[in-house]
């Protein structure tokens, strides 16, 4: 009986030793082809303690994360490695293209908005596949969509790169935001802001104006003159009569300052000042350097080369003088002078005390300084020129 029992055993035994092993076989883990994960997307070393958080097989009713969600690096950063590589950033390894002639072809769409008396903000947005640099040419003019807010200059030549965005190489749709100096053109509108839209005009300056941008002289002046410069020829204002600048108008609640602000045009906001005499003597030194004739300026006539002994007489002794911006000037009124501006106004010649003279419209002084000098021409009407009416 023994014998006929051992054998059949001896099998079960055997078949229960196979089964069992090839069990073992079937738990034990496969090589990984690379480091497992951790949670947080950092690789875990070979040796280095398991994280808190493993990763486990997520429950039937929590799918994976999808592969997107951990990008492999690669040199073309984040985006498919079909992509080309992007090539070196020199613009001139780019077609160049006017602003004007990418968007009448329809290469780019552009938004234009304010950004103050100094700056335009453009978003170029690409509708080619082939990447270009947007040429802004020195002399371009910006029209604003409101009649009642400044139109803006572009004084030197931008060029914008539609060649990548981020690190990787821009497509068609992709858009770029850029901020371009500028200045403005018409002193008596409003200042330019975000919500001001402009378009850029086919044509360009010319004339004293393109003289003046294109002069290396005129390079060098700070932007609040280079703007009284361009008001000079634009707008061609009586001494005292440029509209002021705001500055230091303090910062936004992010911290960034505040940029000048025109303060004409009902935009009377805080204290601002129209060019000094310094100021003045650089703009008529800039329009001389690039031959501006600078006698068809009014502001910049006012400035007589001849120094007038003290003790020839004058009309009205040395006093303080305030213009319609309240700028206050020590001098005395030597003589009137026939009516040669536009309104038919007097002018007045004045000295300061250190001798040098210059000439001023009556008109644009405070009126209680214009009636004293209406009193003194009504006791002594001789001091009136023949030619005046």
């Amino acid at each position: 009986m023994i014998h006929e029992v051992l054998p059949v055993l001896f099998g079960v035994i055997v078949i229960s030793f196979a089964v069992l092993m090839a069990g073992k076989k079937l738990d034990k883990p496969q090589r990984a082809t690379r480091p497992p994960l951790a949670e947080d997307g950092q690789t875990t070393r070979a040796g280095s303690a398991p994280s808190k958080n493993p990763i486990s097989p997520p429950p039937e009713n929590q799918p994976s994360k999808p592969m997107e969600e951990r990008p492999i690096q690669s040199n073309v950063g984040t985006k498919a490695a079909t992509s080309p590589p992007v090539p070196g950033l020199n613009p001139l390894n780019f077609r160049q293209v006017s602003l004007e002639d990418a968007l009448s072809q329809d290469l780019i769409t552009m938004t234009c908005r304010g950004a103050g008396l100094q700056k335009l903000s453009l978003i170029l947005a690409l509708q080619t596949a082939e990447p270009l640099v947007v040429v802004i040419a020195a002399g371009s003019i910006f029209e604003s969509k409101d009649p009642q807010t400044q139109n803006m200059l572009v004084p030197s030549e931008n060029r914008l790169p539609l060649i990548e965005k981020g690190n990787s190489r821009i497509e068609r749709g992709d858009s770029r935001s850029f901020l371009v100096d500028a200045r403005c053109m018409n002193m008596a509108l409003d200042t330019p802001g975000y919500s001001n839209e402009f378009s850029v005009k086919k044509t360009r300056v010319s004339g004293d104006l393109d003289r003046l941008i294109r002069s290396a002289e005129f390079t060098k002046l700070s932007p609040r003159v280079e703007q009284f410069a361009i008001w000079t020829i634009t707008d061609n204002p009586n001494p005292g009569g440029y509209t002021p600048i705001i500055e230091n108008r303090g910062t936004n609640t992010t911290g960034i300052p505040l940029p000048p602000l025109a303060s004409g045009a009902g935009r009377r906001q805080g204290t601002g000042t129209g060019p000094d005499e310094d100021e003045i003597f650089e703009i008529r030194r800039v329009f001389s350097s690039c031959g501006i004739e600078v006698q068809r300026y009014r502001a910049l006539q006012s400035e007589v080369k001849a120094i007038i002994p003290m003790n020839t007489w004058a009309i009205i002794p040395m006093r303080t003088w305030t213009d319609r911006s309240g700028r206050k000037l020590e001098a005395e009124l030597l003589e009137i002078s026939p009516k040669v501006d536009e309104k038919e106004r007097y002018r007045g010649i004045f000295r300061r005390p250190d001798g040098t003279t210059f000439i001023y419209a009556i008109g644009d002084l405070i009126e209680s300084d214009v009636q004293l000098v209406k009193g003194a021409l009504d006791k002594n009407p001789s001091l009136l020129p023949k030619t005046g009416k």
